[in-house]
């Protein structure tokens, strides 16, 4: 494999698949989305494929006999001005995978299918991994269906404008016996260990929670410090604290405050009002609940010392997720056959295999980023990493579905 196909087809489709802005946003169901999808669509019918879109407006390529089916793939969609690789690479890599395996061996004993999810990110609609939710039928479609984007459109309209007409469980499979995904790293570890191929080991657990502090807006001059009610300097030392302890817990303990927000925020009034993001992340369930615990008591102490008030509000709890034994074990197996330097590590982003794993074992295979940039234009990963991961995938889906390992 010394052409690089995966870079140049990921190339192909970022040319044709760029916003008015000519930057990277493939938001689900617009015009550079579409235009991804359908030359994903044409590759796949070129490679041989049996090719259809479900109605959640996830595209499928498939080999194989009708029945069980081993799946892989990864998603479209991107964050706004995001990077080439996130997700493209899972379904480009997949395909070129499964394309050489039907070259070299013909049908295999198990159905292989490629599934280019329609979205992941949550940057348009608030709802996460909304391809692989509508594929293992964990969709409120009665709920769901009312969100909206930014413009105002729902989900419904957005998905009936794109020609595809939703109904509880529509796209919901029976049939998938494993699914491995194939990804970059985003992040740092395995370039910096100088390894080709990370074997995922668990996606970290991810929690998210607004917290809102309450206090007094009043002057800024005549106010005395022992009097104030200041919920900019509550959520100051809050989140202060909150990353002094995340620090204390080691990794793989992270803990980051995205979003703040002051009211009135003006330069010559205590704030009577703050609002706060908190992202935790662990791959252990139990130390994951311990530090929301402590989080919890940190923030009652400090607003009680201060005389400010609070809400803690949970956004979603996602649990760890431990990768298939079995699969992974495939993975390790193949890297030391292939002779790729490889490594195990977990993920502290999510992905869609954490959703399929609710309904069949999952693997996951990552290569490394440079310099561990992702969700930006600079995210980049070697043509010869990408066929690294590649040529990985291949050798663990010919063991899944053509020796049909899983089953014995």
């Amino acid at each position: 494999m010394t052409d690089y196909e995966a870079a140049k087809i990921i190339d192909e489709i970022c040319e044709i698949s760029k916003d008015e802005t000519g930057a990277i946003t493939r938001f689900p169901f617009t015009e550079p989305w579409m235009r991804a999808q359908m030359y994903l669509k044409e590759l796949f019918e070129k490679f041989g494929f049996d090719t259809f879109f479900d109605c959640a407006g996830n595209l499928h390529g498939r080999i194989g006999p009708v029945g069980d089916t081993v799946m892989t793939g990864s998603h479209v969609d991107t964050v706004r001005n995001g990077g080439k690789y996130d997700g493209l690479y899972g379904v480009v890599g997949s395909a070129l995978a499964v394309s050489r395996l039907y070259k070299k061996h013909g049908t295999p004993t198990v159905a292989i299918e490629v599934i280019a999810f329609s979205e992941e990110e949550g940057t348009c609609f608030p709802f996460n991994f909304w391809g692989s939710k509508a594929v293992v039928g964990d969709v409120d479609w009665e709920t769901v269906k009312y969100l909206k984007d930014k413009d105002g459109i729902s989900m419904a309209k957005a998905l009936e404008d794109s020609g595809f007409s939703y109904s509880q469980n529509c796209a919901k499979r029976d049939d998938i016996k494993a699914f491995v995904e194939l990804h970059i790293e985003q992040g740092g570890v395995l370039e910096t260990k100088d390894m080709e191929v990370g074997v995922v080991t668990s996606i970290v657990g991810y929690k998210k929670f607004n917290v809102e502090i309450y206090g007094e807006a009043n002057h800024a001059g005549t106010t005395p410090m022992p009097y104030r009610k200041d919920a900019g300097f509550s959520a100051a030392q809050i989140i202060a604290q909150l990353i002094k302890r995340a620090k204390e817990y080691g990794e793989p303990q992270v803990l980051t405050v995205g979003q703040i927000e002051f009211k009135p925020n003006l330069s010559n009034v205590v704030p009577g009002y703050s609002r706060f993001s908190l992202d935790m992340r662990h791959t252990d369930a139990q130390i994951l609940n311990r530090f929301q615990a402590e989080a919890l008591e940190i923030i009652k102490e400090i607003t009680a010392e201060d005389k400010t008030t609070f809400n803690f509000q949970e956004i979603f709890d996602d649990p760890p997720i431990p990768m298939d034994d079995k699969i992974m074990n495939i993975i390790l197996e193949t890297c030391e056959d292939k002779g790729a330097k490889h490594m195990k590590i977990h993920s502290g982003a999510g992905h869609d295999s954490q959703i399929m794993s609710r309904i069949a074992p999952v693997g996951m295979i990552f290569v490394p980023s440079k310099d561990g940039v992702s969700h930006n234009p600079k995210e980049f990963t070697t043509p010869a990493g990408l066929e690294k991961g590649a040529e990985i995938l291949e050798e663990v889906l010919y063991k899944l579905a053509y020796k049909s390992v899983w089953t014995q």
